[in-house]
């Protein structure tokens, strides 16, 4: 079961499967701090639908980060959404946390879990993000072996994780070298480079 993963179908959106849950963003007792590399435009497309989009990213002075994206698919109607996220960064590891609050226009929210934030790991390789997400299966083990506290519920299609530590431990857990084993490849973009122009006649 995928997690969670940036697409664009009529316009940007993030979702979040039921399968690994987390009680608040990650980085909730660290902090938030914006990640300057992350600025400026990106161009992302889905492996397995092929959907592809714009990313403005956007820093707040507020250690907020806005994104906005635009849909780049062939179709009649592109559309469009806005993202907020925070990014924290725990031991060598780095985190992001998003909602979204606008899809083509329109607020978008959660009416069940209105504070709900999605979270994974990303990692900057020159100019490719590559976006990570959670493994189900391997969350799970760690809640079997008591290295985090939370629940499992089997469901039809696999387990659902549900992570019910306080922000400190969720934490002191994910800034261990060993954390990034816990995720997976979910998501790669772009970045656009300013073009060269050619010099005035």
């Amino acid at each position: 079961m995928a997690a969670w993963r940036f697409a664009v179908m009529a316009a940007l959106a993030l979702t979040l499967s039921a399968c690994v849950s987390l009680p608040g963003p990650i980085g909730g007792s660290a902090g938030f701090k914006n990640d300057p590399a992350l600025r400026g435009l990106w161009y992302g497309k889905t492996d397995k639908d092929g959907d592809a989009a714009y990313y403005h990213v956007l820093p707040n002075a507020d250690n907020t980060t806005t994104i906005v994206g635009v849909g780049a698919s062939n179709d009649d109607k592109g559309g469009w959404g806005v993202l907020t996220v925070t990014t924290a960064v725990l031991g060598d590891n780095h985190y992001i946390n998003a909602r979204e609050v606008f899809e083509d226009g329109k607020p978008k929210s959660d009416p069940e879990n209105p504070d709900t934030w999605y979270s994974g790991l990303y990692r900057l390789d020159g100019d490719v993000l590559t976006i990570y997400t959670f493994d189900e299966k391997k969350v799970a083990a760690e809640v079997r072996a008591k290295h985090i506290a939370g629940t499992i519920t089997q469901g039809r299609f696999g387990d659902s994780v549900a992570i019910t530590a306080d922000a400190a431990h969720i934490d002191k857990w994910l800034a261990s070298s060993g954390a990034v084993g816990l995720f997976t490849p979910l998501f790669k973009m772009y970045r656009v480079k300013e073009p060269v122009l050619p010099a005035a006649r």
